[in-house]
């Protein structure tokens, strides 16, 4: 650094008496756990003492507020032995590393990750989910995206890692997003070799039962893709009424006989020179396994025909390419295949939790703990989310434009999460003193009165 004459000037550093934090953030996800009164609900659903009670709500809370800064393990809670995090969680105590890891271990369990579900959907309760067009007439559904997506966890002994299908040991756990926001509205975690299907009709039929306690299961569009193509996953979703798109597996089918159907059934559309592209709506395909009793679906059809490839060489023999999906939305061949690769925005919401929120790694060596984590971090997840959401909203005074219509992960911890800020106690009052110089104090202090 110089000075005003061009010397070069040393800054001095020093530590100061004040208690400044830099995760002000943490307020508005505190205030969003008072929003769904997770201290009420455990004492109302949780069977035991009142310590244990306590116990859950505390390590709920803690994990919570961890895991919106992107601190995922158990040492980490060291860090935050101050006043400011444990007002803003409402904490009346603070576990060491190791008392904080037993107490973890001791609630893994399914009625614990049960009250964290259904604390989830209460977070949900009364959002307004982003919707797709499908078609002129201005038919709109909600996604719900599907998706297995493996965790990295090369080179540790945890239970339950194994080889995925990634090519790396991990866990294979599994996610419903709901909305084009990307709210996670449940998950599940697997060991790394457990197949992609095994487990998730059940899985499906839970988030089923979520969607019903939102009240928008008629709005919801499904997309899976290939790996979850099964019978008895259509005959759940059909069977409640739900709408989907679920992309087939076409294992050893021939490939000339789909495009001899989509030649003779579809429509075709030149895409270039050389490059014929046919899509068919066919009906009187069912899938394995399906008996007269059973809803009918279609089956929407697209193959590819080249003759000439990209750079233009003309080809010996023609190159053909298929997909086929099942679906009952009863929308046009091109619409269902559109709706159906916006799919694909699922892969960004999985990176959001494995890069941003560093949940990817799980703390435990126990797989039922690193499945308690792993579901606490849906709620913190939906937290950020929903403060990424609000950030738009108020985009008329944040201090650079905001043209997004979602906001990574990424950005909300880096603008809204990690700001500065000093608790301050005065005259029997906490207050949360900002900076005079804060850029993004007027889009927190909107949102913070939000959940007020």
């Amino acid at each position: 650094m110089f000075n005003q004459k061009g010397e070069k000037v040393d800054l001095k550093i020093k530590q100061s008496n004040q208690h400044i934090q830099n995760n002000g953030g943490l307020a508005l996800v505190g205030k969003q756990l008072e929003q769904i009164n997770i201290a009420k609900y455990i004492n109302e659903h949780v069977s035991g003492s009142r310590l244990r009670k306590k116990r859950i709500c505390n390590i709920i809370s803690s994990w919570t507020g961890m895991l919106a800064q992107a601190h995922s393990h158990y040492e980490d809670i060291t860090l935050f032995n101050d006043p400011f995090f444990m007002r803003c969680l409402n904490l009346q105590k603070l576990y060491s590393s190791s008392r904080f890891r037993q107490v973890t271990e001791e609630l893994s369990n399914p009625e614990i990750m049960q009250i964290i579900n259904d604390l989830n959907i209460l977070s949900l309760q009364g959002k307004d989910f982003g919707t797709i067009i499908c078609d002129e007439y201005g038919t709109e559904y909600i996604p719900c995206d599907i998706d297995v997506s493996p965790l990295d966890n090369s080179g540790s002994s945890k239970e339950g890692v194994s080889y995925t299908y990634k090519g790396h040991d991990g866990y294979a756990p599994i996610f419903a997003y709901i909305g084009t926001e990307g709210y996670m509205l449940s998950c599940q975690l697997r060991p790394g070799k457990q197949h992609c299907q095994k487990g998730t009709k059940e899985f499906i039929l839970e988030v089923i039962a979520s969607l019903k306690k939102l009240g928008i299961l008629e709005k919801v569009l499904f997309r899976l893709d290939s790996g979850n193509d099964a019978a008895e996953n259509i005959r759940a979703l059909n069977n409640a009424g739900a709408k989907f798109i679920i992309k087939r597996n076409l294992r050893k089918e021939s490939l000339e006989q789909w495009l001899a159907r989509a030649k003779s059934m579809g429509e075709m559309e030149i895409s270039r020179e050389g490059k014929n592209v046919y899509t068919a709506t066919i009906s009187h395909i069912v899938p394995a396994g399906f008996t007269d009793k059973d809803l009918p679906v279609e089956i929407v059809l697209q193959a590819t025909e080249r003759s000439i490839d990209k750079h233009g060489s003309v080809l010996l023999i023609n190159e053909i390419a298929v997909d086929t999906y099942w679906t009952n939305i009863g929308e046009q061949a091109k619409t269902v295949i559109d709706l159906y690769h916006n799919h694909g925005t699922s892969e960004q919401f999985h990176s959001e939790l494995k890069s941003d929120m560093d949940i990817e790694r799980l703390a435990s060596g126990k797989f039922k703990s690193n499945a308690l984590i792993l579901t606490i971090g849906m709620l913190a997840f939906n937290f950020l989310r929903d403060i990424g959401m609000k950030t738009i909203e108020f985009k008329q005074v944040a201090p650079v434009q905001i043209t997004v219509k979602r906001k990574r992960i990424k950005s909300v911890l880096r603008d809204m999460i990690h700001i500065a800020c000093k608790m301050v106690k005065h005259a029997g009052t906490l207050i949360l003193s900002f900076s005079k110089n804060c850029k993004w104090f007027n889009v927190f202090n909107k949102i913070y009165e939000s959940y007020c």
